[in-house]
């Protein structure tokens, strides 16, 4: 660890990087202290500017780490989501995993994506979802409680990976006995939407395709035997707007369970483990189970599941005085944004406390494409640490902490192990 402090700590952030220079860094130090990165370039730039993939491309990626330029990138009509742009960049034309992109309100723009979201954004909604807040709690603590006479956990693997599917199954109404399953084709369909190696694409769409089929399978049934529940609603709202096709309809609903499963597991994961790490803090939770939204947070701030969200710039614009050409493209970097000294005091400490955070947590997007499911999200990882504080508050570290790995995208979860 030492000789990976010396290597950030002597980062020679050249000068010409604040006008826009393109300056690389080596993947493994983005990949392994990404915060150590930001904190070297910031001292010089708030937009850094490096070659995206082959620097025979031509193609630049541009940085943002100031929390207001990022909050402004994401809403900048100069600017859009990244479309199917990753995948063509990989050489993807056909199959599940392009058919996901395709179809999806995930990889869609103004009124395309707006058509395709509104049906969820209303199943999604917050008052919905806190309605159901006793049911998660409750099953938080079933789940918990399954593993109380063994007394240790892997909390990535046992806890994390498992919560946030069961509660997706239970919403969609899929059989318990099809949940690990259904889990399973998740966690492959969902490394396609990050950066991806050629060799996963074959497992990529296995993943994706068991998903698709299982999913229109759901819908299909519903149709046929209406149940009052979560996807008969869906549907009915599909319905009243009239211009869904049948690829459409069931994209939507695989795309949400994909974008929020493993993203909601990093964030339960890094909240037990933080906790557990500032015992002081376990123990003002274990006095006051309240702040538990707090919590939330903070953890989200601290250590978010999505390093970077890009954007693909349309027209010629300026950022942080860096000149950005139409055709680069443009990364709102959430490690930066949210470690923020502009924003946040004593941005790299872990403080629940904090009373300065904006009103809308960065973490969950900005603009249009904001997090669809983050209601669900913040009461899953809400009621898990009331769960955990409350069943078994000797839990104490039996190795190193979790730690996310990973400068941009979907970041790479490092589990860890409790006892108590």
């Amino acid at each position: 660890m030492r000789d990976q402090a010396a290597l950030i700590e002597g980062l020679a952030v050249p000068d010409g990087v604040a006008q826009g220079e393109p300056f690389d860094i080596d993947e493994h130090l983005l990949w392994t202290d990404p915060h150590g990165v930001i904190r070297a370039l910031r001292a010089k730039t708030p937009v850094w500017c490096r070659h995206y993939g082959n620097a025979a491309f031509g193609v630049k990626a541009y940085s943002i780490f100031s929390h207001e330029l990022s909050e402004a990138a994401a809403v900048d009509p100069r600017t859009r989501q990244f479309e199917l742009e990753p995948l063509l960049f990989n050489g993807v034309t056909d199959g599940p995993l392009f058919e996901l992109y395709a179809n999806g309100m995930l990889a869609s723009n103004g009124e395309t994506h707006i058509r395709r979201r509104t049906p969820l954004s209303r199943q999604f909604a917050f008052p919905i979802i806190r309605r159901m807040q006793p049911e998660i709690a409750a099953a938080a603590q079933d789940l918990l409680h399954s593993y109380l006479a063994e007394g240790r956990m892997n909390v990535a693997e046992d806890y994390g990976k498992r919560f946030p599917v069961s509660m997706l199954c239970s919403i969609l109404g899929v059989p318990p006995e099809d949940t690990d399953a259904f889990g399973e084709w998740i966690r492959k369909a969902a490394v396609g939407l990050g950066v991806f190696s050629p060799d996963k694409l074959d497992s990529i769409n296995e993943g994706a395709e068991r998903l698709l089929s299982y999913v229109s399978a759901l819908l299909d049934d519903r149709r046929r035997a209406p149940r009052g529940d979560f996807l008969t609603d869906y549907l009915a709202k599909v319905d009243s707007q009239g211009d869904y096709s049948a690829e459409e309809t069931y994209v939507q609903i695989a795309g949400a369970i994909l974008a929020g499963s493993d993203t909601t597991r990093t964030a339960i994961t890094m909240a037990i483990s933080l906790l557990l790490e500032h015992p002081e803090t376990w123990t003002a939770l274990r006095a006051d189970p309240d702040l538990a939204t707090r919590v939330v947070d903070e953890v989200l701030r601290f250590e978010p599941a999505v390093g970077s969200v890009p954007r693909f710039v349309l027209e010629d614009l300026e950022i942080g005085g860096v000149k950005v050409g139409a055709g680069s493209i443009l990364s709102i970097s959430m490690l930066g944004a949210l470690r923020d000294p502009a924003v946040f005091s004593n941005p790299d400490t872990f403080d629940i406390q904090r009373t300065t955070s904006p009103k809308l947590n960065l973490a969950f997007g900005s603009g249009a494409h904001r997090c669809l499911g983050e209601a669900l999200a913040r009461i899953e990882v809400e009621e898990t640490v009331r769960a955990f504080v409350s069943m078994i508050p000797d839990a104490h570290l039996l190795c190193a902490p979790a730690r996310v790995e990973g400068f941009s995208g979907v970041r790479h979860l490092v589990g860890f192990d409790i006892g108590w």
